[in-house]
């Protein structure tokens, strides 16, 4: 029986911050020095039975019970190269059977929702360079799902028996600042705009409803744009509100 154990040093990752077509905003997760130690623990076969060297037939001689209890153990390193500007070059050589794959962290998805996009691997023998694939392949689904701020990310970690996990790394609204001349009354323009930030993780679709929200205030007209916060991984969203006195 083989015992399969990984381990990963770190991996890259990228995300791309974009918001309704209006002002787009990059920002690179510079790659850094990966790491692989793939070693393969195989324990031997039980002892061949063989007369007992005693003259007690009952009795098995101290070899063969120090034999059974020491397994043999391969080890072998894999050096995954440097890219610090793509994370190209990764190393593509297969290093153990993927099992599974879990996203630990995540808000937005189960670890069924991710599953379809790496099916296909289940039961291969993979590399760091699958491995790296499949985070970038759960990080385009939280764009494309329009989780702007979030990613996957492979953290360092100790794989045993195949089971790899994906760290989620999901961004938020860290602030919401209404700008412009408006009256507004009660509140309420600041109230919808407040609730963007109670989402876990900032997704387009719900930043596009309270806007939507607010726009369809008699007179008002709202645009809006997203920059870099100084909360790590947030988001800050500016709206800008006008007031048509005359409507």
């Amino acid at each position: 029986m083989f015992h399969e154990n990984v381990y990963v040093a770190q991996a890259p990752s990228g995300i791309l911050l974009t918001h309704q077509g209006k002002k787009i905003m990059k920002t690179q997760f510079d790659a850094k020095v990966l790491l692989i130690a793939a070693t393969l623990m195989a324990f031997g076969p039980a002892a061949l039975a063989a007369p007992p060297t005693s003259t007690d037939p009952g009795l098995i001689s101290k070899g063969m019970m120090e034999e059974k209890r020491a397994p043999s153990r391969l080890e072998e390193t894999v050096v995954v190269p440097k890219d610090e500007a793509s994370g190209k070059g990764l190393s593509d050589k297969k290093v153990f059977t993927l099992k599974a794959v879990v996203l630990d962290g995540s808000t937005a998805y189960r670890d069924s929702d991710i599953a379809p996009l790496f099916k296909k691997m289940i039961g291969q023998m993979v590399s760091f360079a699958d491995l790296n694939a499949i985070a970038q392949q759960v990080t385009r689904k939280y764009r494309e799902d329009g989780y702007i701020f979030s990613r996957a990310v492979l953290p360092p970690q100790k794989i045993v028996d195949g089971v790899v996990h994906l760290e989620a790394v999901e961004g938020r609204i860290a602030n919401v600042q209404v700008v412009g001349n408006f009256h507004d009354n009660n509140g309420l323009i600041h109230r919808m705009a407040e609730k963007i930030k109670s989402s876990a993780a900032a997704n387009t679709k719900e930043i596009e409803r309270y806007l939507l929200l607010i726009d369809d205030l008699p007179g008002i007209t709202a645009k809006s744009f997203v920059k870099p916060s100084a909360v790590k991984g947030g988001g800050d969203l500016i709206i800008e509100v006008t007031e048509d006195l005359f409507e």
